[in-house]
């Protein structure tokens, strides 16, 4: 069954935040270092979420000791980990190569389940993870001159990395039992808050963590502002608010718009993507469309 327009919204908003977040993290990095805008950009969003979760759920029973170390690993993974690799690729490749690589998301997931549980995935699967990744190597291999001079292929395979990233924090969720989503979303972005900050700490006397100029980010309020409020507050809220309502299936589907938004951006902003790029995406995307309605089909009944 189609979702409602209410629940499109819920979910395509997000898809398409984070698909022209891409272009606006571009501008920012020039100015704040992968880590400290990780920093920034979390901190602000896990004191807000926080603040919903006590007051949504204000007679939630305690968290325990042990829940507390699983929302810090979970968090340090998937917010620490996913932005430091993703950011730190996204400075040496284009944001819509980014994008494909966060689009693969739910095909990386099935890898892992296949990888860490010994269960592998549906015939129809795994052709899908074949076409993503052929689709995927196409478009990073599409400027070969320029992806070696740049590091972009160095920059491609770090947005991989934090994309393989997100995909194990959402298996995460099945560590908190009877927990809501938005104290899951709370309580690991508090974690993942923490290890980012911790990291920070250590990549400093290294000189790679610095705290950015407030003169330097003069110019930058909108970005920033985009960055906080709509990329990541607004859209997890409504990501997860359209997950629960419509299902982990039907709202995979939605990661499609991600890349599609993020080329259609670029080309507003100038970037002419090639044949090859083009093609590679369009695999990708009929990769993901392909798992999603594979995904669908009620099982053969017995003979």
């Amino acid at each position: 069954m189609s979702p409602s327009p209410m629940r499109f919204l819920l979910l395509a908003l997000p898809a398409v935040a984070w698909g022209g977040m891409f272009h606006v993290v571009a501008r920012v990095l020039p100015v704040i270092d992968p880590y400290w805008l990780t920093l920034l950009r979390y901190m602000p969003t896990a004191l807000v979420l926080f603040a919903l979760w006590r007051w949504r759920e204000p007679v939630a029973p305690p968290v325990g000791r042990r829940a507390w170390r699983d929302a810090l690993i979970a968090g340090a993974i998937g917010f620490g980990f996913f932005n430091f690799a993703l950011y730190t690729g996204l400075t040496l490749t284009t944001p819509e190569h980014g994008a494909i690589a966060m689009a693969m998301t739910p095909l990386l997931g099935a890898a892992l389940s296949w990888i860490i549980d010994r269960r592998p995935p549906p015939a129809a699967t795994i052709v899908c993870i074949g076409l993503a990744v052929s689709g995927a190597i196409l478009v990073v291999t599409s400027r070969p001159s320029e992806a070696a001079a740049s590091g972009g292929l160095i920059g491609d395979g770090l947005a991989l990395i934090g994309a393989t990233a997100w995909a194990f924090y959402l298996r995460t969720a099945r560590w908190f039992p009877g927990w809501s989503s938005l104290r899951f979303s709370a309580w690991t972005t508090a974690g993942g808050t923490l290890a980012i900050a911790a990291g920070c700490l250590l990549l400093a006397p290294a000189g790679l963590a610095r705290p950015p100029d407030c003169s330097a980010l003069a110019g930058l309020e909108a970005e920033l502002a985009y960055l906080v409020l709509v990329g990541t507050l607004l859209a997890l809220l409504l990501w997860n608010r359209g997950i629960a309502l419509v299902g982990p299936v039907d709202g995979a589907l939605f990661m499609n718009l991600v890349p599609v938004s993020a080329f259609v951006i670029g080309v507003g902003l100038g970037h002419t993507p090639n044949a090859a790029e083009l093609a590679g995406a369009a695999l990708v995307l009929a990769a993901l469309i392909g798992n999603n309605l594979a995904q669908r089909r009620p099982p053969a009944l017995p003979d």
